[in-house]
């Protein structure tokens, strides 16, 4: 094969890549894109295998999280099953989402989640910054058929009790949208599938959240307040979402935006590191 030949094959395959980046399904998002304002950890479940669950929001320093027994899940299509007891979570402290709502004062956490049964309580956590089970920053947990928020601000014990809890049904064994909010005020929030279900104000501010904790999905740091369930998003905001926004992100749905924009990214990255510069040497012609 000459060199003419081989340069003419070699743009060809570069052209198809460039078609391909340029696709609609890669340069454009969904038609409701999520939050991006302020996103502090972000977790997709897109990894596919493995025993580690990636950070994926890009702020800072990656706080990743391990999977303790990885047999006690399952790996699908942008989702985490755990299926029985472990636990997942940073092996350091989750310093960079405790700075972050130490220094505004406010946060969000959100998450995409399929309960395996409405009987789990504890609460059984879902999403913790804690130590053990009566000392923690903040907890999202289900407590039987509702969802169940502990938050600790000056105000409250070091449990951070009382709790923000939405109704009795509100827990239930299909795909749920779950947001809490906590604002300047102090007013405290929990959306389920985009419409607020509880609200009460908690009084104090979160100066006095523990930097030592780590973060935690699935069980309490000590391995006593299991849930088991289907994990498909996870992500903490250093600042309190609207109710407009917890329904934009409500409406973009599961995965959706956030991997096609992953996807696309990393397209272009490849594009840009590996493919241009290859451009640039043989294809300028």
């Amino acid at each position: 094969m000459t060199a003419g030949i081989r340069n003419d094959w070699f743009c060809m395959v570069a052209l198809g890549t460039i078609l391909s980046l340029a696709s609609p399904c890669s340069l454009h998002a969904a038609d409701t894109p999520r939050v991006a304002g302020g996103l502090v950890a972000l977790y997709t479940f897109d990894d596919g295998r493995g025993a580690v669950v990636r950070d994926r929001s890009g702020a800072g320093q990656p706080l990743d999280l391990a999977i303790e027994r990885p047999s006690a899940v399952q790996w699908q299509d942008g989702a985490l099953v755990v299926r029985t007891p472990t636990r997942i979570r940073s092996s350091r402290p989750a310093t960079k989402i405790i700075d972050a709502v130490k220094r505004t004062g406010v946060l969000t956490i959100e998450a995409w989640v399929r309960p395996a049964n409405t009987r789990q309580g504890g609460p059984a956590r879902i999403v913790s910054l804690s130590a053990d089970a009566s000392q923690r920053n903040v907890t999202l947990g289900q407590e039987a058929d509702h969802y169940h928020v502990r938050l600790r601000t000056t105000a409250t014990n070091r449990n951070g009790l009382p709790p923000t809890s939405t109704p009795p049904g509100t827990a239930r064994t299909s795909l749920t949208h779950i947001v809490f909010t906590r604002d300047a005020a102090g007013n405290s929030r929990v959306y389920i599938n985009g419409q607020q279900r509880a609200s009460r104000k908690i009084a104090g501010d979160l100066s006095g959240w523990n930097g030592r904790f780590p973060l935690s999905l699935a069980d309490e740091v000590t391995g006593d307040r299991p849930w088991l369930g289907t994990f498909y998003l996870v992500a903490f905001y250093g600042r309190a979402l609207t109710a407009d926004e917890v329904s934009q992100n409500f409406k973009s749905g599961v995965g959706g935006p956030t991997a096609a924009a992953l996807a696309r990214n990393r397209r272009v990255r490849f594009f840009e590191t590996r493919i241009a510069p290859l451009l640039a040497r043989h294809c300028l012609d």
